[in-house]
């Protein structure tokens, strides 16, 4: 049983580093990000009582970004989930008034297989 565990780990190890015979070009294709660019920062503000003014300013700094993206880079690069250093900071600005500002490099999604 222990020389069989043994082996698993050792198998494991081969698999996660590579392996012998692993080329870039297959560790490539695993990757799931492809070229990335510097940070694009995104604004956008909601009103609202009880958060949804801060979930509005969310989205909306989110389609700003997005779009920014987009006209930078192309649509390849505009989603934020493929995005990488996201960082938002989202503030009340008055009673009913959110500002959320979202900061993050954009990349490109591989496809995966």
């Amino acid at each position: 049983m222990r020389t069989s565990l043994k082996i698993a780990t050792i198998l494991t190890a081969i698999a996660v580093t590579g392996g012998v015979g692993t080329t870039k070009s297959e560790a490539q294709r695993w990757d799931p990000y492809d070229r990335c660019y510097e940070s694009v920062e995104g604004v956008g503000t909601g009103t609202g009582v009880f958060g949804r003014g801060s979930a509005r300013a969310r989205v909306a700094a989110r389609a700003n970004w997005e779009a920014s993206v987009a006209s930078l880079y192309g649509t390849r690069y505009s989603r934020l989930s493929s995005a990488r250093s996201i960082r938002w900071d989202c503030t009340r600005r008055a009673v009913l008034l959110a500002k959320c500002v979202v900061t993050a490099r954009p990349c490109g999604a591989r496809l995966r297989g």
